[in-house]
């Protein structure tokens, strides 16, 4: 009796104890934790495409010849044949000096020519008779001499005036003053009326030869055994972008473009941000966020180029560094304007490899071929000028221009890609999320850029062909994390053309 009555007691103290934790929460009223919410993301699908290796630098218009036209003769300007500003042809009259005092000058010493020529026919003749009437012994043999002295004097100064009428018909012909070159003429510096002077330091006015032009940039020394190797094929093309300020308008879409797309509204940015750099953010890779942050700047246009010739290129626009949300949207959309590969120059909105934060794109890029590089590296920079023709028929190339230039080394086959907007940068490095589309949870997985370019990165390690990463919505994205796929982006990025020139690459040192 007393053996079941213990028995009954140790069951007794779990049973207690349960009613009272029942107890407890029937009067606090919690709830169990809610199911972690699905996170909304838009995908890409890793693939493998041609990509240009290039170098990029600021560079500057230089004409291919300039002329200082003066005068070499003093005298009042009569006539100026030549509005300022004109292309003129080599050998094109451009000024009239008064020309009376030469032509007077060259007729005295043509008169001279004339006469001193008689009087050396004439002592020639002497000097031969002098020579037969010695022989008869009717003149001595001094006299005959000095009759040959005479006549040689006579023709000495017969060359004398000779050279004198050169020099008056040089002076004479140089009133009028010719263009030495053919090209571009600039502001007038002496008009009509104005009495000017052989030795005058000041020009008349200056010509730019602009068809074609040069433009001359500076990339680190060590990518010259790179350019060497590449040039031996034949020339290598270079393609300039014409810079403006980003605070300038926008260029309105021409009509039928189609418009600008934006993020998702579910993303992690609002319906319309703008494609541009994030205000203070440093270049960096186009579109790369750190961390789990905020987006920083897309780059559908040409990437952003580094301020001084010869610094290492970033990889695109500015990024955002994991703090408030950037100027752009990580949804890769590509805006309006820009071309969907390498050659294009993009909006006014797009960046410029290699320039500053505070410049782009102000037009299409402009190809030329690469005509100089420098027989000697510039041991106080490091870095290797080079020079650039380009046809310029149009004039699109101004001398005294700066521009953002992109040299094409060759065009890596095959090349692993996924768009900027994918890779994230951490604590331990670039990664991606990469999504089993079976069971539509996100994988973050560690990668290797080996390079970069405005539209794509390239992989090296960390990713197979056919995977898909995640694009847009990175920010609320953790390990495991279950998602759903709202949008899925064209092929990673586009594809960089392999015949025009490419926009540029981030890297001043290649791989072959």
């Amino acid at each position: 009796m007393t053996m079941r009555h213990a028995h009954s007691g140790r069951h007794a103290v779990p049973f207690l104890l349960a009613s009272a934790v029942v107890a407890t929460a029937a009067c606090t009223g919690a709830k169990a934790p809610p199911p972690k919410p699905v996170i909304p993301v838009a995908t890409t699908t890793v693939r493998r495409a041609p990509v240009p290796i290039t170098l990029t630098a600021n560079g500057s218009v230089s004409p291919m010849q300039t002329a200082n036209v003066s005068s070499q003769v003093d005298g009042i300007i009569t006539r100026v044949n030549f509005q300022e500003g004109q292309d003129v042809e080599k050998g094109q009259v451009l000024f009239q000096i008064d020309a009376r005092p030469y032509e007077a000058a060259y007729n005295q010493a043509k008169a001279n020519v004339s006469r001193d020529s008689a009087s050396a026919a004439y002592a020639t003749i002497e000097a031969s008779r002098y020579d037969s009437l010695v022989v008869k012994d009717y003149v001595t043999k001094e006299q005959a001499d000095q009759e040959r002295m005479t006549a040689a004097a006579a023709a000495a100064t017969v060359l004398s005036d000779a050279a004198q009428l050169a020099s008056a018909k040089f002076n004479l012909d140089n009133t009028t003053v010719r263009a030495p070159i053919a090209g571009r003429t600039g502001n007038l510096l002496v008009r009509t009326g104005n009495l000017v002077h052989g030795a005058a330091a000041t020009p008349l006015v200056v010509i730019n030869q602009i068809h074609p032009i040069l433009v001359q940039f500076a990339v680190p020394a060590i990518s010259l055994s790179d350019i060497q190797k590449y040039s031996a094929g034949g020339a290598l093309t270079v393609t300039v972008y014409q810079v403006a300020s980003q605070q300038s308008t926008p260029t309105p879409p021409a009509a039928g473009a189609q418009p600008t797309t934006g993020a998702d509204p579910s993303g992690d940015n609002p319906a319309g941000t703008a494609v541009a750099p994030a205000n203070g953010a440093q270049p960096g890779k186009s579109g790369r966020r750190h961390g789990g942050g905020a987006p920083g700047a897309a780059a559908n246009g040409p990437p952003n180029v580094s301020s001084g010739a010869g610094a290492s290129p970033s990889a695109g626009g500015g990024s955002g560094a994991g703090g408030a949300p950037g100027a752009a949207t990580d949804s890769g959309a590509v805006a309006a304007g820009t071309t969907d590969d390498a050659s294009g120059g993009g909006p006014p909105g797009g960046g410029v490899y290699g320039a500053a934060t505070d410049v782009q794109a102000a037009g299409p890029g402009i190809t030329g071929s690469l005509s100089f590089v420098n027989n000697a590296i510039d041991t106080a920079t490091g870095t290797v000028l080079l020079k650039a023709t380009f046809a310029n028929a149009k004039g699109e190339l101004w001398p005294g221009e700066y521009v953002a230039t992109v040299l094409r080394l060759f065009v890596q086959q095959g090349a692993l890609v996924v768009p900027p907007q994918a890779v994230m940068t951490g604590q331990q490095g670039t990664y991606v999320f990469v999504i089993d589309t079976k069971t539509n949870i996100a994988q973050q997985r560690p990668v290797v850029i080996q390079r970069s370019t405005d539209t794509l990165d390239v992989i090296s390690s960390g990713v197979a062909e056919g995977e898909h990463v995640v694009t847009d919505g990175q920010s609320r994205l953790q390990n495991g994390a279950k998602v759903n796929v709202r949008a899925v982006t064209g092929g990673g990025g586009a594809t960089p053309s392999t015949t025009a020139a490419p926009v540029a690459a981030n890297h001043p040192r290649t791989t072959s």
